[in-house]
């Protein structure tokens, strides 16, 4: 049997992160009950290229389904394939180098062919849906209809979560899989589990799990929360099918539904149902927009409902500023005065050109040195884990100051608004100083339009 691990077995080359690496291997490609060949022997006593194996018949079966006219041209190309495989007889190093570039190869494919699915009755119906229920809370509410659309549309019931737990068996800081049946899970679930042997892997085996019926067929699917860090402090998640007697992929072309970012984005997912369908609500934030995607869960990528609220902005300067590690403290009228000034002249800009201005920001004062003009430009370089919405000169009497206008991608709370800021630098000290600045948003309008999903993983 195959231990479903989402992330031990993605490694190499990036193609086989396009893979979910949870198919039953038995029940694919090589059947190692009749293997009698040096190469199928040596594939069947190696777990990585049992698996290897099974995720490329997976994923050549779902071409030939896509492609049905040009599944005579398949069959030959993967028969000319397996003659080159065979010449590696029992060398294990040859094998799983043929095998992962012939996957990189029909994954390529494979995504051509699905970029094109276009949305069903049903997806149109759900957006209308979806689009109807924001458009109704904006009568009574322009500031929040989103989160309280999405908070009445939640899934409540029916759904059962437990997570990883600590091996006390081993290194108690590694969490592993459930020992035992969780609480909510099934006698019937609990075996099929354990005949699929799930593992979420994730960082320190950090992993949860959420079991609902996401396909309408009365029996609970699996939804796998992995956390892999990185520089993003990603999370994974994936979505596996109830099947028989077990549980295995939805699907061979991609190895998540969708990523969350913990750091550098604004992302959040929240599961609905409309139109009498299971969905994703993923939702990519970015100052002045919201961009929701309706993902089936097994559904093929390619065009999706999109749903994208825009808004405007209210800009303040707080008197009483507070964070940035320092004590509160109040600004006196100049200073109040000059931040003021400097936020009314500011322009959204894009973030890339943000830090690069052509024209100087502040004067250079006489005298100066005509190398030090770059002092003067701009206010320098962004880093990924904020947005640079502009920048702007700030002028406290006489003296003028670099100033930046930064977010993080459209944070926002009932309490303090925008989580937002204006920075300033002095060209010649160096000198930096961050102010809090407040912004209340009101939503400007409502687009709907079917189309990729755009975020971190790209899809």
């Amino acid at each position: 049997m195959e231990k479903i691990g989402f992330w031990s077995g993605i490694v190499g080359a990036w193609p086989l992160c396009l893979l979910a690496l949870t198919v039953n291997a038995s029940a694919a490609g090589i059947v190692c009950a009749k293997a009698s060949s040096p190469v199928e022997r040596a594939i069947c006593a190696d777990e990585q290229l049992l698996r290897l194996d099974g995720s490329l018949a997976e994923i050549h079966a779902h071409l030939q389904r896509a492609l049905p006219d040009q599944a005579a041209g398949l069959r030959r190309a993967q028969k000319d394939w397996l003659l080159s495989r065979d010449q590696c007889a029992g060398n294990s190093s040859c094998l799983e180098q043929l095998y992962r570039e012939r996957i990189g190869v029909l994954s390529t494919q494979w995504q051509a062919t699905v970029a094109t699915t276009m949305p069903d009755q049903t997806d149109r119906q759900a957006l209308q849906v979806l689009r109807a229920a924001v458009e109704t809370r904006l009568q009574s509410d322009r500031e929040f209809p989103l989160e309280k659309t999405l908070d009445a549309l939640r899934i409540r019931q029916g759904m059962t979560h437990f997570s990883n737990t600590p091996d006390a068996g081993a290194d108690d800081s590694v969490a592993r899989f459930p020992r035992h049946r969780p609480p909510g899970v099934t006698t019937d679930e609990w075996q099929a589990l354990r005949n699929s042997r799930i593992d979420g892997d994730g960082e320190h085996g950090q992993a949860s799990y959420t079991l609902h019926d996401l396909d309408g067929d009365g029996r609970r699917d699996l939804i796998v929360d992995s956390y892999v860090g990185g520089t993003g402090l990603f999370n994974y998640i994936s979505v596996l099918r109830r099947q028989g007697d077990r549980f295995s992929g939805a699907h061979a072309a991609n190895a998540s539904l969708y990523s969350l970012n913990g750091r550098g984005s604004n992302q959040q997912a929240v599961w609905i149902r409309l139109a009498g369908r299971v969905y994703a609500v993923y939702r990519n934030s970015v100052y002045g927009r919201d961009d929701l995607y309706l993902l089936r869960p097994f559904g093929l990528p390619g065009k999706v409902p999109t749903l994208t609220l825009r808004y405007r902005y209210d800009w303040s300067v707080p008197t009483e500023q507070r964070g940035d590690g320092r004590p509160p403290f109040t600004l006196d009228a100049s200073t109040h005065a000059a931040l003021t000034r400097a936020l009314a002249g500011f322009v959204r800009q894009d973030s890339a050109g943000a830090g690069t201005p052509d024209e100087l920001l502040c004067p250079i004062p006489e005298g100066a040195d005509p190398a030090s003009r770059d002092r003067y430009v701009g206010f320098g370089a962004g880093h990924y884990t904020y947005e640079m919405l502009g920048d702007v000169p700030v002028w406290i009497g006489q003296e003028c100051l670099l100033g930046r206008v930064v977010d993080w991608f459209g944070n926002y709370a009932a309490d303090s608004g925008l989580f937002a800021a204006l920075w300033t630098r002095h060209p010649e000290t160096d000198e930096e100083r961050s102010f809090e600045l407040r912004a209340r948003r009101q939503v400007s309008k409502l687009e709907s339009r079917f189309g990729p999903v755009e975020g971190d993983m790209g899809r």
